[in-house]
């Protein structure tokens, strides 16, 4: 059972995110979705992307639940998305935040779900760190 402030757990063993703060010795992960219907937004991401590339180890991509679980547990130093919903965010902040990280919107502001049945249609970017 999942109780705040009392950290999070994998196989009844705490996990914490990492404690690395060179971000050249760690693997991050990016979570990008083709953006056919505007592929300009697309060419700006992967720009953005190229350059998150050129200051990490290496990338990972899976844009699943595996790679938040990375996070938690050190593996990941991070993991940035830009297009998520609300559902997708709410289970794995607090996973996050109780793993010790940090967990904001993709430009670093609190995440807000009040009024959430009116956001299902919102798009969510996120950041997990």
């Amino acid at each position: 059972m999942l109780k705040k402030d009392k950290g999070a757990f994998c196989n009844s063993e705490k996990i914490y995110v990492t404690s690395e703060t060179n971000l050249l010795k760690t693997l991050f992960s990016y979570g990008i979705d083709g953006h056919q219907e505007n592929p300009n937004l697309t060419h700006s991401e992967v720009k953005v992307l190229s350059n998150i590339i050129l200051n990490i180890r290496n990338l990972r991509t899976s844009n699943s639940a595996f790679d938040i679980a990375m996070v938690a547990r050190g593996r990941y130093s991070g993991m940035l998305n830009k297009s998520s919903k609300i559902w997708d965010n709410v289970a794995q902040q607090i996973i996050i935040e109780e793993s010790g990280g940090k967990y904001t919107d993709y430009f670093g502001d609190e995440m807000n779900y009040s009024d959430p049945l009116s956001k299902v249609k919102q798009n969510f970017t996120f950041c997990a760190a």
